[in-house]
């Protein structure tokens, strides 16, 4: 296994077979003296190759080692951000679940993003048929739904009325107006951490 600075070089040499040092040492934020220390070591351990096409220049590439290191290192990030995707939507759900048992049946996600759409699933998934709830990118709560939107869920054609939780989840969405009530998804998160 190799260290993050290393993997870095790797990384960057598998995006370009045609790239110097100096390159590496931009692209990654390394001073040259490192990256040409690193480089060697990766040649030394079998991860990159090298090639002189001329005698002016050098070309990396990397070896099938390397290729397996870029493979494994996917193959675990993508478990650890699945991993992370599920916790955090058991804390979006965990908050949900304490506002239904506060009697919260009515929902509205203010926001676009992946936090937004995991906050949706959320919801979905809490299986509660009681539950009605929209998803709004821009909306703000004090603004009418516009022309024929209607309320996602089992009380379809239900509009957003006075009992609806705000549920914020985009960092740009903030509500003003004391009485709406709102939850803010990325603050409450940071809070179970």
């Amino acid at each position: 296994m190799i260290g993050e600075k290393e993997f870095k070089v790797i990384n960057e040499v598998r995006r370009g077979s045609v790239i110097t040092q100096r390159e590496i040492s931009q692209k990654t934020g390394f001073s040259l003296g490192l990256t040409n220390i690193l480089l060697k070591k990766l040649i030394q351990k079998g991860y990159i190759k090298i090639t002189k096409p001329n005698r002016r220049s050098l070309q990396y590439f990397l070896t099938p080692r390397g290729i397996a290191e870029v493979a494994e290192r996917s193959y675990q990030y993508f478990f650890r951000t699945i991993r992370s995707l599920k916790e955090i939507k058991g804390k979006i759900q965990s908050l949900l679940l304490s506002e239904y048992e506060k009697g919260r049946r009515n929902f509205v996600v203010l926001g676009d993003g992946e936090l937004a759409d995991l906050t949706e699933i959320a919801l979905r998934d809490l299986g509660k048929k009681d539950i009605t709830y929209s998803k709004h990118p821009h909306l703000l709560p004090s603004s009418p739904l516009p022309p024929g939107e209607r309320i996602r869920g089992e009380g379809i054609g239900k509009e957003r009325g006075k009992d609806a939780l705000f549920l914020l989840a985009d960092s740009k969405q903030r509500i003003k107006d004391n009485k709406v009530s709102s939850l803010d998804i990325l603050k409450e998160i940071a809070n179970f951490l």
